[in-house]
């Protein structure tokens, strides 16, 4: 069976002493959206760093991106904000997959984060990436948000290669879309893009499958939630199979455990690592299920 490999996201606090005055580049605010997920599952307060870090990614900023003088529970929101601009944005592929949490004199708060690849060459992959899922959209023009759904997963199954070998971009959705290459990372984030371009909305599920680390989607269609795994559906054979294709929930945790899951609005929540979803959904609709005989559990 297909196994993922999971790069941790790391925190540290790092205070900066005499550094003088650390300034941001002045760059457009780019915000969260309506198929953003986990943005819209946060406080004001959460969506205000969220932003700020969005932005900062997008721009690659090689400093520190300055986030809020309010020392309040700084940790745990800057740690969700991260957190959900990571899952939400599966375009954003120049990750390096570690950040800082920075203090100037203890009262401003900066987040440092690794990119893997420079400005230059984001740019050219990025119009790589973008001409790819434009093509598919093309494909999918005229088609309904199920059909194109399947079609999405189909086009995964039959085009991306599961391997642990190779550089870190088997782990976006640049590795699967672009090289065909990608562990369930790769997929999931593919899957995610694909769906959310279409204007369907889908979030990344992060948990454990045959004991081992391992993601999947959950796919909202006509306001209703699925469970889908593209990864597990893609066993290398001529035709792709569905036997985790649109699950409810409570089927798909027959094979899935999935992450602890917290919920952003409130306080005090346990962070480990990337090891948490913000309040996934929890999928009942059978309607879309591939197979009519799956029935409600």
């Amino acid at each position: 069976m297909k196994k993922l490999l999971t790069v941790l996201v790391c925190a540290a606090f790092i205070t900066l002493s005499g550094c003088g005055n650390v300034t941001q580049e002045k760059a457009p605010l780019i915000k969260g959206e309506d198929y953003d997920y986990c943005y819209n599952n946060l406080n004001e307060h959460q969506k205000d760093l969220y932003n700020k870090i969005l932005s900062g990614m997008y721009e690659m900023n090689k400093e520190q991106i300055y986030l809020t003088n309010d020392p309040t529970d700084i940790s745990e929101n800057i740690n969700l904000a991260y957190g959900a601009v990571t899952v939400d944005h599966p375009e954003i592929f120049w990750l390096g997959g570690e950040y800082q949490i920075l203090t100037l004199s203890g009262e401003k708060f900066y987040i440092k984060v690794q990119y893997s690849i420079d400005t230059a060459m984001r740019d050219g992959q990025a119009v790589t990436l973008q001409n790819r899922v434009d093509k598919i959209m093309q494909d999918t023009k005229e088609m309904t948000p199920p059909d194109k759904e399947k079609y999405f997963h189909d086009y995964l199954c039959d085009n991306v290669t599961f391997t642990n070998d190779g550089d870190s971009t088997r782990y976006t959705a640049f590795g699967a879309l672009v090289n065909g290459k990608a562990v369930c990372e790769g997929y999931a984030k593919a899957m995610q893009l694909l769906c959310k371009t279409a204007g369907i909305n889908c979030t990344l599920i992060k948990g454990v499958s045959n004991n081992e680390s391992h993601m999947w989607n959950t796919v909202e269609i006509y306001d209703e939630w699925y469970e889908i795994d593209v990864t597990w559906d893609d066993l290398e054979q001529d035709n792709p199979i569905y036997r985790f294709y649109n699950l409810t929930t409570t089927q798909m945790q027959k094979t899935h455990t999935r992450y602890e899951e917290i919920n952003g609005l409130g306080s005090g929540v346990s962070l480990n690592g990337i090891k948490y979803n913000l309040n996934p959904p929890v999928c009942t609709a059978i309607e879309y299920a591939y197979k009519e005989k799956i029935s409600k559990e």
